[in-house]
């Protein structure tokens, strides 16, 4: 059955291609020929001849020049109607067809499957999960990068270089001397080595405990270093990243990347939704982004799928402008009339589970921790059965201190 819609489909192709060339060259006959205008014309110069209009050297002057047009015009009438070339044409679109059927045809049974089976979904699953499992490690990835070229530096700089590199061996421990190290390598294109470096400097600054900036650094060197490929290593920094702090814009973007990596598109969709959720609009990133995501959402099931627009609606620079002259009271005053009409519009028109988190955490630092726990257990509610939204609003019920 296959075979027999393919060659269907063919021919219909190559018949499309090829119809022009076996189609019969039709003029216009609705008027006179070039033939008949120009024997009209050697017509009229004999009777102007014969009037007197024209003299014999003047009329046979004109019945030359005509004549020779007369011969053009019927030599091209002649091959426009004869059979030769219409039989040359014919012959050439039937090779064009064959052509494109049979070498259509024929390079899918050497580069197709024409035998392959429909891939289940379970099996593509396990597909991309075997290739998950596989993945190269980062050194691996970084091996199968080309070495980076020397740059030719003028032989201060290079003292230079190597006088930054034999500090951070002699002091592993001196985070600054770390810090130049990992900004020398990059600027030097040695990513793996300023990823190494920035891998040293958390692990000074306590390891998973580091400052998230430090992390969200090391994880993007690694990931560079590898070429692009997100590594188990450079995984496991991510989901330090995003356990901290689950709108992390390096830990959505490259965890996302790596279902992309490894397939699973639909995997990737949750990821690069709530990135754009928690990305700023003037993001240089965010138009390639969108029109990606909404290439992911098809895997995901969401045909419908709209990108969001980043709606968290803080304080305007206008807003934070007005505040810095206000005193204390107006200053708390503008602060509470803030957090009722996000607590109103919540309330009456919904919002996303970071508009949640929003209100939830600005309770916390007012300490009115009661309200704080309603609109938790109304989160849970609202977001029940939503795993993922519960991630990014359980964090500020945390840090709120109404929920463990």
């Amino acid at each position: 059955m296959f075979w027999i819609i393919a060659t269907l489909l063919a021919l219909v192709a190559g018949g499309m291609l090829v119809l022009p060339l076996a189609r019969k060259n039709e003029t216009d006959t609705t008027g006179p020929s070039d033939v008949d205008i120009y024997k009209t014309q050697l017509a009229e110069i004999e009777r102007d001849l014969n009037r007197g209009i024209l003299s014999a050297d003047e009329a046979e002057q004109a019945k030359t020049e005509v004549a020779r047009r007369l011969l053009a015009a019927d030599k091209t009438a002649a091959n426009n109607n004869g059979e030769t070339p219409r039989k040359i044409a014919i012959g050439a679109a039937v090779v064009s067809l064959v052509a494109v059927v049979a070498g259509g045809l024929g390079l899918y049974a050497v580069l197709g499957a024409p035998n392959a089976d429909d891939l289940p979904r379970e099996q593509r699953i396990a597909d991309a999960r075997a290739q998950y499992d596989n993945r190269p490690s980062q050194a691996e990835a970084e091996s199968a990068q080309p070495t980076p070229e020397d740059i030719d530096l003028p032989d201060n700089l290079r003292d230079t270089v190597e006088r930054v590199r034999q500090n951070a061996l002699d002091n592993p421990d001196d985070i600054a001397a770390l810090r130049d190290l990992a900004r020398m390598e990059i600027i030097m294109g040695n990513t793996a080595r300023a990823a190494r470096a920035q891998g040293q400097i958390v692990t000074q600054m306590g390891g998973n405990d580091a400052p998230i900036d430090e992390k969200e650094a090391l994880a993007e060197l690694m990931v560079s270093a590898a070429g692009g490929v997100v590594t188990p290593e450079a995984e496991r920094v991510l989901r330090v990243i995003l356990d901290e702090n689950p709108n992390s814009l390096t830990g959505l973007y490259w965890v996302g990347a790596l279902f992309m990596q490894n397939g699973r598109p639909d995997q990737a969709f949750v990821y690069w939704d709530r990135l754009l959720r928690n990305a700023p609009e003037d993001a240089e990133w965010i138009a390639n982004v969108q029109q990606t995501t909404m290439d992911l959402a098809w895997y995901a099931g969401r045909e419908d799928y709209t990108p969001p627009v980043n709606t968290l609606r803080g304080p305007t620079a206008q807003d934070i402008e007005n505040a810095s002259e206000m005193d204390a009271e107006s200053q708390a005053n503008m602060i509470q009339g803030m957090v009722d009409g996000l607590m109103s519009r919540l309330a009456n028109e919904g919002g996303t589970p970071d508009e949640w988190a929003q209100l939830i955490r600005a309770l916390g630092v007012q300490g009115d921790t009661e309200r704080a726990a309603a609109i938790w257990g109304e989160a849970q509610q609202n977001f029940a059965g939503n795993e993922t939204a519960l991630n990014v609003i359980r964090p500020a019920a945390v840090s709120a201190g109404v929920a463990e």
